[in-house]
């Protein structure tokens, strides 16, 4: 009887042993498994930093262009604003000019019908 009780005690250690081994087997396939999705989610991350980080740069770019070229039309508009200023001053000189032309004009030819007169 301790034989038999030797034997099946024997047995289910080794059903045990079996057991636990096909556990660390699935345990060790899964810990492989998650190891390479570790690794792939690093990879990942790795690209999108590198993607944000290239993209954050031409972003900066863009900004700095779009800043030089707005600096740039405004130095135009004010050329262009002063340039304005001094030919409504131009015009505005020229019609004193011409009035005091055709004033003259007017009274020349007022002083030319007295003689004829």
């Amino acid at each position: 009887r301790v034989v038999d009780q030797a034997k099946h005690l024997q047995q289910r250690h080794s059903t045990e042993d079996e057991g636990l081994r096909q556990s660390h087997q699935l345990l060790s396939a899964e810990i492989i498994q998650v190891k390479a999705e570790r690794d792939m989610l690093q990879k990942q991350v790795k690209q999108q930093e590198a993607y944000t980080e290239s993209r954050q740069a031409n972003l900066m770019a863009d900004a700095d262009r779009l800043r030089d070229e707005t600096l740039a039309r405004a130095e135009e508009w004010k050329s262009m604003v002063a340039e304005l200023s001094g030919l409504r001053n131009s015009r505005t000189a020229l019609e004193t000019r011409c009035n005091s032309l055709m004033d003259k004009a007017q009274e020349a030819e007022e002083e030319c019908q007295k003689h004829k007169g």
